[in-house]
């Protein structure tokens, strides 16, 4: 039970008319307010003659006013007001952060609030304006940033320099980037990983890895993953997944376009291969990277084939593949479904091309 405050104050009495302040002491009744003012004697007002102009926050004094007239009663302290309030809520009309507490329990509950304020700022807050700060990042910004991603996660000497076969392999990327007329400019680095891996720099740079091209079977598969790297490109997935894994850190990094690569985005950026995207971006470069295929006149059933044998793949660490781009059934399915209808094309190269082209990088095993 709350313990009922004073119901006696000693307050001042400002008529309006003079500058004088008068001595007033105010007792709150059960249905009045009875004023007892220097030289002025006694009243019994009723509450309905009141108004609370200001409730006392913000090291104001309480003031208050007579309705329909300009003199008022003036206190300090929160006493008055807080025993109103329980005589008459409706007169009080309190916010939610007013906690109305002082000393050293104030400054205790603000110092609380502010960091609660901060942490919620720095969790959610700080993600969500770097996510939006990459949605908005220019090509140009993209692009330094994929150029760091890659540096890291796959450095010069793990890099495969094979001019014979990376040309078969081009004509690959050729035909799916004439087929989507994007504004960014797309190369593919093949790479030593020790694993099954491909993935989409911000930017437009998509590092497969020999163990890859080596586990696919057709130059269509092939292509179906790159096809699929590619909308994570297009549709920003590559950046706004970086930004959320780095936070406010990203904002920064995808401002700083020096000519050393955006260095700042260096810390961290070898959590991109562990970031996963989220659910709805597998989907749409799926979805989108069908449709690229169908219009590129590439065999779309190349990506689910590829996806269906290396859900139950363990060649050559195959399993990261899975922790980056998990392949489910549902989703298998759902692009065989896309695919449907469409299985037909032109060849991208020939037999004789492809066995070549497969075996890029075994020379400098």
């Amino acid at each position: 039970m709350i313990r009922p405050l004073g119901d006696h104050f000693e307050g001042a009495y400002f008529d309006s008319e003079s500058a004088h302040r008068y001595r007033a002491q105010v007792s709150l009744l059960p249905h009045s307010i009875l004023v007892d003012i220097e030289e002025r004697g006694q009243a019994d007002l009723p509450y309905e003659e009141f108004r609370l102009a200001w409730d006392g926050a913000y090291g104001r004094p309480a003031r208050l006013e007579r309705a329909g007239r300009s003199d008022f009663f003036v206190f300090s302290g929160s006493d008055f007001v807080d025993s109103l309030g329980q005589r008459r809520p409706d007169m009080v009309r309190r916010d939610w952060w007013d906690l109305r507490l002082q000393g050293w329990t104030g400054i205790f509950a603000a110092s609380g609030i502010v960091a609660l304020l901060f942490a919620i700022l720095y969790l959610w807050g700080l993600p969500l304006i770097a996510e939006t700060a990459a949605r908005f990042a220019p090509r140009a910004v993209e692009q330094r940033l994929g150029i760091a991603v890659v540096n890291i996660l796959a450095p010069a000497p793990t890099r495969i320099s094979d001019p014979a076969r990376e040309q078969l392999l081009g004509k690959v990327l050729a035909r799916l980037v004439k087929a989507a007329g994007s504004e960014y400019s797309f190369q593919v680095i093949y790479a030593r990983l020790g694993m099954v891996n491909a993935f989409a720099a911000p930017g437009g740079i998509i590092v497969v890895s020999d163990s890859l091209v080596h586990l696919t079977q057709t130059p269509e598969e092939l292509a179906g993953v790159l096809a699929h790297e590619m909308q994570h490109v297009i549709h920003k997935h590559s950046t706004r997944g970086l930004a959320r894994q780095m936070g406010g850190r990203a904002i920064l990094s995808l401002m700083a376009v020096d000519s050393a690569g955006t260095p700042l985005a260096l810390e961290g950026v070898t959590k991109l291969v562990n970031l996963g995207y989220q659910r709805s971006d597998e989907e749409a470069a799926d979805e989108e990277g069908v449709a690229l295929l169908m219009k590129a006149g590439i065999d779309a059933g190349g990506l689910a084939a590829f996806l269906e044998r290396i859900q139950s793949s363990d060649e050559n660490g195959a399993s990261r593949y899975l922790s980056t781009h998990p392949v489910t059934a549902d989703r298998v399915a759902r692009v065989k479904a896309l695919a449907r209808g469409h299985s037909s094309g032109t060849p991208l190269l020939t037999v004789e091309e492809w066995t070549k082209a497969r075996m890029i990088g075994t020379s400098l095993r």
